[in-house]
């Protein structure tokens, strides 16, 4: 039972509640409602509460074993709706069946991150008290303890207190009711250790009951005492003394910024003054993002500076880093820290640490993630420890910063002593260096001199010893470390005319060829000036090669035109002073932008002397294509592929007739040289350029490279180069090269040259019949040849006719063969008579080797005994074909059998001794392929 505001409520056993209104003289029933009707699982009601206006009743439930419910009820008593919170999982769910997160649509906005967040943090717990706010009929709060929490009390039994023995915790959660029901997360903060428990809310507090310690009566007794204790909530810290008015603008804020109209939000707090809410909302802003309501914020504040901070910050591309320049303003550092890590600006969060001297942070962030910075992060480090007194320490970060050759001796300059002991004990050149310069500036020589040598500062000794006149031992010195720097001083130090060797000597190691070159000319040095100007700039070759033609050195003057890269000059003085030795070697470095005029006069003297094949180059490098052509022609050059396709033009990037005529004709011209040369390979290639890949075909074939012919045919896809490839393979040996065979069939099918697919066919067929007796394969091939002719299309009607008649007739011959052979098996007297009417007709040779017939008949004789009929037959054969080669036609183990029975000889028999012939050599079965062929 609970009584609030006017309203008394009860619930029954059977999960029934009433609620009375008791504000008049006598109670009124308002609410008679079996809440499992609503929510058929429950089990048995814990407690019920109502908030401010009697409209939503929240309900907590037990089961029946005597443990709370992970869910608390939301009873909606306007419309009779039931909503509910599980603590276990974060789940919430409205009326309408879906939770409120589900129908968010997918928006990714800054409400729908809290709530995610907030769920994130619902594990495990139950809810064990519940209170509406006292005023706002919205606000609804919830004391939750974990499980494992609720089996050390007693309030777990059995197994599920065994399934939960995690760290135990104590939360207090603040959430909103919307009018339609939906349950949305507001807060969540743990309890402190002495929180005994909830037992209201009051905002701008949680109310909560708190152990305060014992007080002793006397020396044997003490008694516990607790305390009524109040804790604001998140929004509201600092407001505990504020107005009402400024508690209900503030509440409203809450509730509007929790359910996401911050619109709504933002005109709620226009009214409040204090700047204690103004920086509670600020805070706030840091969480939900809202930098526009921030800058509202820090202005209600009168935080200038970090409005300015703000105002900066919108040029960081990245939302949280605005948003964690507005914490640093707020001192929330923590949360900036966890900004900058998220969007991974570690160069802000260094300088975070930097600010709040946090050195050690900063500088593990610097060499972790920020290496950019970690130099600059020393160098700061070093000026915060100088400005406290940490000398050694800001020398130590001066060094890792590299910036200590400038900052240790300003830092340590009027300590002189340190100063010294520092550079001392120091090995950097750079520091003895600048102690050596300050001592000579103290007019301290012999100590500077020291301390130029422990620097190695070779120049500065150089320049000391001539200081002091000690001329030998400067010159020596420079000669031994050859140090430019020191060497072009001692080398200045060099006035008179007696020392211009020596002075170049020392010029030249400082590579300082220009003062050299300049020595040399004023002391006529010629030979030493032709060794200077060759390692010389080429500004300084010209120079040299000017001078020594206006002395008439031309042949120096040439190749120091040619080595600076003048070489149209030094051509031009190669012909006026006939240096052709010279100008051969030049002319390998022409190139296109070299004068037309100067490479023709260089293919004309190359041509003069016979070097035809430089002419040709010097001709192609001036754009004379054909001429070059010619040129080959006449002197029979050989054209290389590499001077082939320097004879080709590149193709026009726009459609040009004229210019692709021009590219076309002289690609054919090309081609044709190289036919003449046998390069029919190169040939074919040009051809196929020039778009003539008929003529392109043609020297395929002559070069005969099977492999490339098929390739070109198949990519070329015209009829003529697929006879013309399909002839050219009948000429190779197709018989034992079954690819061969295939392509002949596919590049005739191709091409469609049936006429000449069909003649491929009967030469096949008579192959099988000369080489093999293979009548069978040999009919298959007649047929296919029979298929084709008849849709042959580039002959005359008359010849296809006879053709297919001819093809018609020697298959009947060969089928009446096979059917006699066929007949030995079954009835010897019809396979003799048929074998005999074969003989006797004039055309049997058309499609059938008599041969073959006679030797049926002549086994037939010999197995039946019969060896005089045998050897009848034979000489009968030998009378119709007297060049007759017996062993192809008839066994050796026959020929025996007869020639032992009738005691012939072998000479009489007109048989040759008898050889290992043929006697059906295992062929490669080359017609199985192409009676499949298409």
């Amino acid at each position: 039972m609970f009584v609030e505001n006017g309203f008394l409520l009860a619930a029954t056993g059977k999960n029934i509640i009433r609620i009375w209104n008791v504000t008049r003289r006598e109670a009124k029933l308002l609410h008679n409602k079996k809440i499992s009707d609503l929510f058929p699982t429950i089990e048995q009601i814990q407690s019920i509460k109502c908030n401010t206006t009697g409209n939503k009743v929240s309900i907590t439930m037990q089961t029946k074993e005597g443990y709370p419910d992970s869910k608390m009820l939301i009873w909606n008593l306007e419309n009779d709706t039931l909503a509910y919170i599980d603590f276990s999982n974060g789940v919430t769910h409205t009326p309408t069946g879906e939770s409120e997160l589900e129908r968010s649509d997918g928006q990714k906005d800054t409400v729908f991150k809290d709530q995610l967040e907030h769920i994130s943090k619902l594990r495990e717990l139950a809810p064990i008290s519940h209170f509406w706010d006292s005023k706002d009929p919205r606000m609804l709060v919830c004391e939750s303890h974990t499980l494992s929490n609720l089996a050390k009390k007693g309030k777990l039994k059995g197994r599920r207190a065994g399934n939960f023995n995690k760290t135990h915790t104590k939360m207090l959660i603040s959430m909103f009711v919307t009018s339609d029901s939906n349950i949305v997360i507001h807060d969540l903060s743990l309890m402190q250790p002495n929180d005994l428990g909830l037992i209201g809310c009051d905002v701008p507090n949680y109310i909560l009951t708190q152990k305060n310690g014992g007080v002793r009566e006397n020396a044997e007794t003490v008694t516990s005492r607790n305390d009524i204790t109040r804790r604001p909530l998140r929004d509201f810290v600092g407001m505990e003394e504020n107005d009402r008015e400024s508690i209900k603008a503030m509440s409203d804020y809450s509730f509007y910024s929790t359910v996401g109209d911050m619109d709504e939000a933002f005109r709620s707090i226009k009214l409040i003054k204090s700047q204690a809410v103004w920086e509670n909302m600020a805070r706030m802003c840091v969480k939900s993002r809202r930098l526009d309501v921030a800058a509202v914020c820090l202005g209600n504040m009168r935080h200038v500076r970090g409005a300015r901070a703000l105002r900066e910050a919108r040029n960081e591309p990245e939302k949280e880093a605005r948003v964690a320049m507005l914490a640093i303003q707020l001192n929330m550092y923590s949360e900036a820290e966890e900004l900058y890590t998220n969007c991974g600006r570690y160069d802000l969060l260094n300088k975070l640490y930097q600010a709040t001297g946090q050195w050690e942070k900063a500088i593990q962030v610097g060499e972790s993630q920020d290496r950019m910075h970690l130099k600059r992060t020393h160098f700061k480090n070093a000026q915060f420890l100088e400005s406290i007194g940490d000398i050694n320490g800001a020398i130590s970060e001066y060094e890792r910063s590299d910036t200590h050759h400038n900052e240790v001796p300003r830092m340590l300059f009027d300590d002189q002593d340190r100063l010294a002991d520092y550079i001392l004990n120091s090995k950097d050149r750079t520091l003895r260096k600048w102690w050596a310069e300050y001592l000579e500036s103290l007019g301290e020589m012999d100590s500077a001199i020291q301390f130029y040598e422990a620097a190695q500062d070779h120049m500065s000794l150089v320049r000391m010893y001539c200081y002091f006149g000690q001329f030998e031992k400067a010159r020596s010195y420079a000669e031994k470390c050859g140090d430019k720097a020191a060497c072009y001083h001692m080398a200045s130090q060099l006035f008179e005319p007696k020392d211009a060797q020596l002075a170049m000597h020392f010029y030249t190691k400082a590579k300082s060829y220009r003062n050299a070159i300049s020595i040399a000319k004023d002391a006529g040095l010629e030979a030493e000036l032709m060794t200077l100007a060759l390692l010389a700039r080429p500004t300084d070759m010209l120079g040299v090669a000017r001078y020594f033609e206006s002395r008439g050195h031309h042949e120096k003057a040439a190749i120091l035109y040619h080595k600076a890269g003048n070489l149209g000059h030094a051509i031009e003085l190669c012909f006026r002073t006939q240096q052709f030795e010279a100008l051969r070697q030049m002319v390998e470095d022409l190139d296109q932008n070299t004068n037309p005029t100067l490479v023709k006069r260089c293919a004309d003297f190359f041509i003069e002397f016979g070097q035809c094949d430089k002419a040709v180059d010097l001709m192609l490098l001036g754009g004379k294509y054909l001429e070059a052509l010619d040129l080959c022609i006449k002197q029979n050059v050989y054209i290389t592929e590499e001077l082939a396709e320097r004879m080709t033009l590149s193709k026009p990037e726009q459609e040009d007739p004229s210019a692709s005529l021009n590219r076309n004709k002289i690609l054919e011209s090309v081609a044709d040289s190289c036919m003449r040369q046998q390069s029919y390979r190169l040939a074919a290639k040009k051809y196929t350029q020039a778009g003539l890949k008929t003529k392109a075909m043609k020297a395929l074939l002559k070069s005969g490279d099977v492999e490339k012919i098929i390739f070109f045919t198949n990519v070329s896809r015209q009829k003529d180069i697929y006879v013309m490839a399909a002839n050219y393979l009948q000429s190779l040996d197709w018989k034992r090269d079954s690819n061969i065979m295939k392509h002949i069939i596919l590049f005739y099918t191709k091409g469609k040259s049936f006429d000449s697919l069909a003649m491929f066919y009967e030469h096949c067929a008579q192959l099988e019949i000369d080489d093999y007796q293979n009548y069978e394969k040999a009919v298959g091939a007649l047929t296919e040849a029979l298929k084709y002719i008849s849709r042959a299309k580039n002959m005359s009607t008359q010849e296809q006719e006879g053709r297919l008649a001819l093809y018609q007739e020697r298959i009947s011959l060969i089928e009446k063969y096979l059917e006699a052979r066929a007949l030995f098996q079954t009835d010897q007297e019809a396979a003799v008579t048929s074998c005999k009417h074969l003989l006797e007709n004039p055309k049997v040779d058309v499609a059938v080797k008599i041969g073959d017939v006679y030797g049926l008949l002549v086994e037939y004789y010999v197995t039946v005994g019969d060896h005089q009929q045998a050897y009848t037959l034979i000489e009968e054969l030998k009378s119709r074909d007297s060049s007759v080669n017996l062993s192809h036609y008839i066994s050796k183990k026959v020929m025996e059998s007869i020639h032992t029975t009738l005691g012939l000889s072998v000479q009489e028999l007109g048989q040759p001794e008898l050889s290992q012939q043929q006697s059906h050599i295992e062929d490669e079965d080359i017609l199985e392929d192409l009676v499949q062929s298409p």
